[in-house]
């Protein structure tokens, strides 16, 4: 990846209010039960409110409620998969984060999934395929506006994931690049740096032994923000991770639930504690 994502600058911007902190773009098809599914669950482990649709939408959904989230995000992930470019759905939903880009200074980080960038750019290869076709039944303005968005968007600095690429040490990568744009709570206290670093020395990331850590002092000192910190720093590393702050303000079947739903990724409603516990 090259050093930054590009964004317009503009003085006179407003400070808009966002509802999530990424919208996911992606076909369902190429990736909805490996990479995307993983990246997701590490955006949400690590508190970064992330906005990925499972469900067929019907194309009054795309244009209203679909359009209007990633307006509502701050940053975009595009997955380019070799069908992206076959689902209309994935082009309306690139062409409108492109345009937040321009207009919203909308962070935008494109993945290329086993797809040549430079294929995304000129779209031939599998996404000439698809535009083919769009020739022949659509809009000439509107593919002209996907095409546009295609080539802006492979324009724009973001990971390639090859076939035979470590996709786990991806994902760190763009939770790392996530990270920084979003500047989680906490990050930019004065004084915590150094106290982040010395609680990674004390955790011993990358031991094979069990560690506990206790953090103490006066309420109200910043505990349980730090351990929160510590927690977005770290729990991408793990299969399963879960923050439970307040535990004694909650009855216990409902932290057993929360952590259960966490490390494991069921629904909260179907839980069975008794059976998650075994």
């Amino acid at each position: 990846m090259a050093s930054s994502t590009q964004k317009p600058s503009s003085s006179s911007t407003p400070i808009r209010k966002y509802n999530f902190d990424v919208f996911l773009s992606f076909r369902g098809e190429d990736t909805r039960n490996n990479f995307t599914v993983h990246l997701f669950k590490i955006l949400g482990r690590m508190g970064i409110n992330t906005f990925r649709n499972d469900e067929p939408l019907r194309r009054e959904e795309i244009q209203s409620g679909i359009l209007k989230t990633i307006e509502e995000s701050r940053i975009s992930i595009v997955v380019f998969s070799r069908n992206y470019a076959h689902s209309q759905w994935c082009l309306d939903e690139l062409a409108k984060i492109m345009e937040c880009r321009k207009q919203n200074e909308q962070i935008v980080l494109p993945v290329f999934y086993h797809v040549d960038p430079s294929d995304v750019r000129k779209q031939t290869g599998s996404f000439g395929n698809a535009f083919s076709n769009y020739e022949r039944g659509v809009d000439e303005k509107k593919v002209q506006r996907w095409r546009d968005a295609f080539t802006e968007a492979a324009d724009t600095d973001g990971f390639r994931v090859p076939e035979d690429g470590d996709e786990p040490t991806i994902i760190k990568k763009i939770i790392n690049f996530v990270n920084g744009e979003l500047k989680l709570p906490g990050h930019n206290l004065i004084g915590i740096d150094g106290r982040l670093e010395e609680l990674k020395s004390l955790i011993g990331i990358g031991s094979y032994d069990v560690r506990m850590l206790g953090v103490w002092g006066l309420g109200g000192i910043g505990k349980t923000t730090i351990a929160r910190v510590i927690y977005n720093s770290i729990s991408y590393q793990f299969d399963g991770a879960s923050f439970l702050p307040s535990v004694c303000q909650q009855s216990m079947p409902n932290v057993k639930k929360k952590l259960l739903c966490d490390i494991t990724g069921l629904s909260y409603g179907g839980l069975n504690v008794d059976e998650g516990i075994r």
